[in-house]
């Protein structure tokens, strides 16, 4: 176990840092966390180097948003440096678990659903342009649309929990 954590406490350590929003406590805990967990599973351990690379990986991103989920549930106090000291970071763990969530739930709707609303919000068309691009009616065009994003809003309010 200790060689384990000679070789791969710092890279993992890194990645949680990235996903902690640089919040070194929290890294830390959540490495613990990881380390922890390997070492109860230490059979399941891929024996060359790449496989218990990925194997720590996925056991630190678990760990990472099994954390995330309790402070989402109970949250802990912060003072206010703590407060203005996040203000203005853009890539916080919530920020990061939520791109995934909503990246999966793209990933479910189906490829003429995912095609319009590629084209209404990624390309600027208005809704008539994509109906003849698609050569469909425009009230399907605001339907589909219209139940993709509400696939996406709900995704976004459960976690990517709801499976419609």
């Amino acid at each position: 176990m200790a060689a384990i954590y000679a070789l791969y406490a710092r890279p993992v350590h890194h990645f949680l840092l990235g996903l902690t929003a640089g919040d070194r406590s929290e890294a830390e805990d959540i490495l613990q966390e990881t380390m922890l967990r390997a070492w109860r599973a230490i059979d399941s351990i891929p024996a060359d180097d790449s496989g218990a690379r990925r194997w720590l990986f996925t056991v630190a991103r678990h760990a990472a948003v099994d954390a995330y989920r309790r402070r989402r549930t109970r949250p802990r106090e912060v003072s206010l440096d703590d407060v203005i000291g996040l203000a203005g970071r853009d890539e916080t763990m919530e920020t990061a678990l939520t791109v995934q969530t909503i990246r999966e739930a793209v990933k479910r709707l189906t490829a003429a659903e995912r095609a319009i609303l590629a084209d209404l919000y990624v390309h600027g068309r208005s809704q008539r342009q994509v109906a003849a691009l698609h050569g469909i009616p425009l009230g399907t065009v605001k339907s589909r649309s219209h139940h993709a994003v509400q696939a996406l809003r709900r995704a976004s309010l459960t976690g990517g929990d709801d499976k419609d």
